[in-house]
């Protein structure tokens, strides 16, 4: 079904979106896009490319679909993206940041998971990871079934993960906080902490799509070795 929007009219922020939890480590907001239900129709309904594919040695299209597809907003408002544009503001607010950032994309990206196989157990999680600076994830899909775990920093080094080659990894004896997902709720972090996706229920992503929108800002002085 072909769906024709106006992009930062369909990504504007809802101006009575709340903040429902904080800590020093991250920041919780609840019904953050003003027209989420148009949002996760047109995601409902777009083609989803694979992401980090290769026939010979990936599990992805054979245990489970991994995809990124984008949307280029190319006619912006004034050339802001505003939810990008308040993002950046609640990040400098709360971490008190005065360095220049910069989008680490020039598109909107998202994440799309879902099993072939369902085997797979709750102790294996997506692989615990470091983005830049700061990473603001936006949980698109209505199942709600898990979220972003946390580890803690001296139990999982960043290293160079065959994240091509298998998605999961046994996260059973590591220390973890989880925040859950919600619809239209948007957690802002620091990525230079260990985290990575959190599944409860993984037979529930059998029939339905796992769809996140994540947005990493780094410092433009940064270097991002990770």
């Amino acid at each position: 079904m072909i769906v024709p929007f106006i992009g930062h009219e369909l990504f504007a922020v809802n101006p009575n979106c709340n903040i429902t939890e904080e800590s020093d480590d991250y920041i919780i907001i609840d019904n953050f896009y003003l027209k989420y239900e148009e949002i996760h129709n047109i995601l409902c309904n777009m083609p989803v490319p694979a992401w980090k594919y290769n026939s010979n040695s990936s599990r992805n299209f054979i245990d489970y679909y991994d995809c990124r597809p984008q949307l280029l907003l190319s006619f912006t408002k004034n050339n802001v993206i505003e939810h990008e544009q308040v993002i950046y503001n609640i990040i400098a607010s709360k971490w008190r940041e005065k360095s220049p950032f910069a989008i680490k994309t020039s598109a909107l990206e998202f994440n799309y998971f879902k099993l072939i196989n369902s085997s797979i157990t709750e102790d294996f999680q997506f692989y615990p990871h470091k983005d830049g600076d700061y990473t603001a994830i936006i949980y698109l899909d209505k199942i709600s079934n898990g979220g972003t775990a946390f580890y803690e920093d001296n139990e999982h080094s960043c290293v160079n993960y065959l994240e091509k080659e298998n998605l999961f990894v046994d996260v059973s004896n590591l220390k973890k906080t989880i925040i859950q997902s919600a619809p239209n709720r948007l957690l802002i972090f620091k990525g230079t902490k260990v985290h990575g996706g959190y599944i409860n229920d993984h037979s529930k992503f059998m029939d339905n799509w796992r769809i996140n929108q994540v947005v990493l800002f780094a410092k433009q002085s940064s270097q991002n070795n990770c």
